[in-house]
């Protein structure tokens, strides 16, 4: 591991070395080199940090070290929550950043795909040697066509879209579509038309200026001086064939069959060859198409010399150029091109089309007759062109910080392509001979460039709300994740992270749980759990409140009175219990209005309730069944009184619910019709004098607070409730008063009986 970090001494993606200075046309220049002059170069140089002038649709954290400092040493990317910026991303409101978010989801969906198939999963089991090369052949097939997919996301990202936010969006397809026609293409026959589209989409030529100038003012567009010269000659130059065909059909030269057969004749001809170029092509006999444009170049000569008219003889000049430009002369090329990619172009489509290794040389040749710009300006049309040159010189370091200035999150998903691809292997190994066999067990575990970005970019995603399964999913990807203890970390990230999820459904919430478990991230399921039970409690869902809350909490826990979560979630339970339900009811003398919870008391559901919850419910429980014994005359007054006996000695009782308690005597010891037993009034009065004696000043002053709010905000009243008396007793001392001298009455009662 220290000789692999070391290899990374100078090839900090933040300090890249000039294209000059580190050449990848052999093995052995790919490697990083590890000699003074490199050293000097990346300690002279001005560094460039990757996370400036880059563009996001979400804001993102740039905190991060930069990658040579990362891929350096052992210690892993550290996840920062921002609260602010995750709230923002919770209710998406703006169509661009709906549809992005659908983008990066098929990106993800395009990856996941990709490393769960076995011929990427599998790639590095044994040593490079014993890899067939059919199994490399149909490993490619799958990361180009995973490649395909991400561009195919990207034109769907930017179809009928207007606004210059999506500018960068543009310039990275031509990016891509430049990575394409270079690096994942399936099939080398159709490599030219790939670079045809590249170049095409990012400079498209003729203008449409032109093209009016010539085709529409002119009624016979083959005489005009640049029909032949400019405008078809840039189609031609281009590939454009369909265009080639249309403005030699509406140019009028069908005039020239009376008028000069031989020159007629040769631009049938040229139409021919050029309506006959892709059928050769895609059959792969474009050497058979070639010798018939080398036939056709070499009878021209002879055709002109049959022509005197000047105008004629001209356009047979121009056509013969045409003709050296489809038998794929160099020069002839370039002196019709403005830009080195025409060039490239120009050489791909019609010197040599079924060799591999003929680009590069294409490549190096338009370079040398048309030199590409030199600019370090942000313009993207310059930046992106450069972009081109670090592709086709296979600097995919500087292909990534330049897709990374464009989008980040894109810029992470071509990484792991590049790396699948092994487009970024010779920047971890030096001196690798292709015939050698190499054990790669030895970089496993290592850290990788595309970790890097994927890392940064789950971490960012864990910032936007609709985008936290994609986080997970990367972050637990172990073809994505090879570094030591890259898994276990980010199990770390994810438990830290999910209480901080929004979850809008308890399908949301049941799928937290689920990682949790799978996870064994126990205290994070249990902090849900809490959460959850405070999102309900604050909408006012008191069981479900209860549900979350005895489920965040282990009362086996040998630590329990130690465990935070344990004393937060009974001190809520607690709360609901007697503050929202119990004091609820007492207060306005009658069952709470909560459907479900009375349905539970009485048991009136088909669900399993926790006995935590069971428990808890029973005092008010016991308060409702009393409510509900009031109005009925078949339940002895004994019965009914016992409910609120049993309360009153229930040793957990908070004291301030006495005043309450004791005053639902009061509706009994006023009615007449009811008739006391002499054991029931005593025991009455050995509650209250319970209260009197048991009760601190603190809970005196509650139960008095209580009972005047009681009195004083009376909502509606039924026959039984005891607040019907001619005069309410004003303050829990006078209550006390009115219920000895009731009982005093109702003993002398019982004497006379």
């Amino acid at each position: 591991m220290a000789e692999l970090n070391r290899r990374y001494d100078d090839i900090e993606i933040l300090e890249i070395p000039d294209d000059d200075d580190v050449s990848v046309s052999s093995e052995t220049e790919v490697a990083i080199s590890e000699n003074e002059e490199s050293q000097k170069i990346a300690e002279d140089e001005t560094s460039t940090n990757l996370d400036e002038g880059n563009t996001s649709v979400f804001t993102i954290n740039n905190d991060f070290p930069e990658l040579s400092d990362w891929i350096s040493n052992d210690k892993p990317l550290k996840f920062q929550f921002d609260n602010k910026s995750y709230k923002k991303t919770i209710n998406i409101s703006d169509n661009f950043q709906k549809k992005y978010i659908c983008y990066i989801n098929s990106n993800y969906k395009v990856l996941e795909k990709l490393t769960k198939n076995e011929l990427i999963t599998d790639n590095y089991n044994d040593t490079i040697g014993l890899i067939t090369n059919s199994s490399l052949t149909r490993k490619s097939k799958v990361i180009d066509e995973a490649f395909q997919e991400i561009l195919e996301n990207l034109n769907n990202l930017i179809l009928n879209e207007q606004d210059s936010e999506i500018e960068p969006f543009q310039f990275m397809k031509f990016i891509l579509l430049c990575l394409y026609s270079n690096n994942f293409y399936q099939n080398l026959t159709e490599k030219p038309e790939l670079i045809k589209d590249w170049v095409n989409n990012f400079d498209p030529q003729p203008s449409q200026e032109l093209v009016e100038e010539i085709m529409i003012s002119n009624p016979n567009p083959y005489l005009h001086p640049q029909f032949w010269n400019t405008l078809l000659s840039k189609f031609i130059i281009r590939g454009l064939f369909d265009q080639c065909e249309s403005v030699l059909e509406n140019s009028n030269y069908q005039e020239l069959e009376n008028k000069c057969e031989d020159l007629y004749n040769a631009i049938n001809d040229l139409k021919a060859l050029l309506f006959d170029y892709t059928n050769f092509a895609k059959k792969g006999q474009f050497a058979q198409w070639k010798l018939l444009a080398c036939e056709y170049r070499d009878s021209l000569t002879d055709l002109k010399n049959n022509v005197h008219d000047p105008t004629y003889r001209t356009i047979f000049m121009q056509i013969f150029d045409l003709a050296c430009i489809i038998t794929g002369l160099p020069k002839t090329i370039t002196s019709f091109c403005d830009y080195w990619y025409e060039v490239y172009l120009g050489l791909s489509l019609y010197q040599i089309r079924d060799n591999e290794e003929v680009y590069q040389d294409f490549f190096e040749t338009a370079k040398i007759e048309i030199p590409p710009i030199k600019s370090t300006s942000q313009d993207l049309e310059e930046m992106t062109e450069h972009c081109f040159i670090d592709i086709l010189k296979g600097n995919y370091l500087k292909v990534l910080e330049t897709l990374f200035t464009l989008d980040q999150f894109t810029a992470a998903y071509i990484a792991e392509l590049l790396e699948l691809k092994q487009l970024l292997r010779d920047y971890y190994l030096k001196d690798v001979k292709r015939d050698e066999e190499l054990n790669l067990r030895s970089l496993t575990n290592s850290k990788t460039i595309s970790e890097y970005f994927l890392t940064r970019h789950a971490f960012d995603c864990l910032n936007i709300h609709d985008l936290v399964p994609v986080a997970i999913g990367l972050l637990l990807n172990e073809v994505i994740n090879t570094s030591k203890n890259a898994i276990t970390n980010n199990k770390t990230t994810i438990g830290s992270f999910l209480p901080n999820f929004h979850c809008k459904t308890n399908d949301d919430l049941e799928w937290c749980l689920t990682i949790c478990a799978n996870l064994g991230l126990v205290s994070t399921a249990r902090e849900l759990y809490y959460r959850s039970g405070l999102k309900s409690l604050d909408e006012g869902y008191l069981f479900e409140a209860l549900n979350s809350f005895v489920k965040c909490f282990d009362p086996e826990d040998v630590n329990f009175s130690l465990n935070h979560s344990n004393i937060s979630s009974m001190k809520k339970i607690h709360y609901i219990i007697w503050e929202l339900i119990f004091s609820n009811a007492l207060v306005d003398n009658k069952p709470i209005n909560d459907e479900l919870i009375n349905n539970i008391i009485d048991k009136q559901i088909d669900f399993e309730i926790h006995p935590v919850i069971k428990q808890s419910l029973s005092p008010y429980g016991v308060l409702k069944e009393f409510y509900d014994s009031i109005p009925r005359e078949d339940i002895k007054l004994s019965k009914k009184l016992s409910k609120i006996t049993h309360l009153l000695r229930f040793n957990f009782l908070p004291k301030k619910f006495y005043p309450l308690l004791l005053a639902q005597f009061v509706h009994f010891l006023k009615n007449e019709k009811y008739h006391f037993q002499l054991p029931d009034l005593i025991l009455i009065i050995e509650l209250i004098d319970n209260f009197e004696t048991d009760s601190n000043e603190e809970e005196i002053e509650e139960g008095e607070s209580l009972y005047l709010y009681s009195i004083n905000n009376i909502k509606d009243k039924s026959e039984f409730d005891w607040r019907n008396i001619d005069k309410v007793p004003p303050n829990v001392k006078d209550l006390v008063k009115t219920l000895r001298n009731s009982i005093a009455i109702k003993i002398g009662q019982v004497f006379i009986e």
